[in-house]
């Protein structure tokens, strides 16, 4: 339902997207739209099986993976301002794990495991946006890959839970808070996009 409330809401700038685009950005939208779309399934899953509380300051964990990813893929150096972040991000987030570090093993909670995942392929993501920025608009860099989630999640919606009904009772239950979280995503991505530019 956010995906779709996500693409709904770019309607309007739909005369913006880039159409001539060269075949291996169109094959890079696809790829980052198959990124995303795993990452929160998996996002999702953790979250429905486990504890809200520890699972969600592992996501502050995404800028790590981003770090290795783009120093890998893309030769950006690592210098020691970003080590003291890398540190500072262990440090917090394992302040804010302690007790369930105690409780159980996180390298054996499959669901700790998605979430890791999950970052990693939002690492990716981000990597591809590198290259996807420097031929494609704003726009199209952030409609196309929304576009083909709720694609892929509506079928995913329509063969495996019950559709139109979940899709209701998820607008029912969210208000207007998911149209709120939708807007505010909306123009983060927005002004991630224009600084990649810039």
């Amino acid at each position: 339902t956010f995906s779709l409330i996500v693409t709904l809401l770019l309607l309007p700038f739909i005369f913006k997207l880039d159409i001539n685009l060269p075949n291996y950005i169109i094959i890079l939208l696809i790829i980052k739209s198959i990124l995303l779309l795993t990452s929160s399934l998996l996002f999702m899953k953790a979250i429905k099986h486990s504890e809200f509380s520890e699972v969600m300051p592992l996501k502050n964990l995404s800028p790590i993976f981003l770090l290795i990813i783009a120093y890998l893929a893309l030769d950006e150096n690592i210098n020691a301002t970003k080590l003291l972040g890398v540190i500072i991000i262990i440090g917090c987030v394992y302040l804010l794990e302690r007790k369930s570090l105690n409780r159980s093993n996180i390298f054996r909670n499959k669901y700790f495991m998605y979430v890791g995942l999950s970052m990693i392929f939002v690492s990716f993501a981000a990597v591809l946006d590198k290259f996807i920025i420097r031929h494609a608009n704003v726009y199209t860099s952030i409609f196309v890959p929304f576009l083909l989630m709720s694609v892929y999640l509506l079928a995913i919606q329509f063969i495996f839970y019950k559709g139109f009904y979940d899709i209701k009772d998820s607008l029912k239950n969210g208000k207007y808070w998911i149209f709120l979280s939708a807007i505010t995503i909306l123009l983060s991505d927005v002004l991630y996009f224009s600084t990649l530019v810039v």
